[in-house]
């Protein structure tokens, strides 16, 4: 191993770190976001994006919702919704 590639390495796995918790942040904030969105919003690439989603999926930490879920309102009907989501649970846009 290269002296020079190590440090390359180390910057690289702290950037992508960072990009993660850019983007757990935000939908953390804004909700349920489709990945257009969250490129947008971010300032990631859409197949940053999508690598970053896909791992947190594959971790059970994001979850898909269906296109209607992240651009409509809660219904504010059910009283029982205490975390405005209508059984729905956050996640992938």
């Amino acid at each position: 191993m290269n002296e020079q590639s190590e440090p390359l390495r180390r910057a690289s796995s702290l950037a992508r770190g960072s990009n993660r918790d850019r983007l757990v942040e935000v939908l953390r904030r804004q909700g349920p976001l489709p990945r257009v969105e969250l490129a947008r919003s971010t300032g990631l690439s859409f197949p940053a994006i999508s690598a970053i989603t896909s791992k947190l999926m594959a971790e059970d930490l994001l979850v898909e919702a269906e296109t209607d879920a992240a651009t409509s309102w809660p219904d504010d009907s059910d009283e029982d919704d205490t975390d405005g989501l209508n059984g729905r649970r956050r996640g992938r846009p």
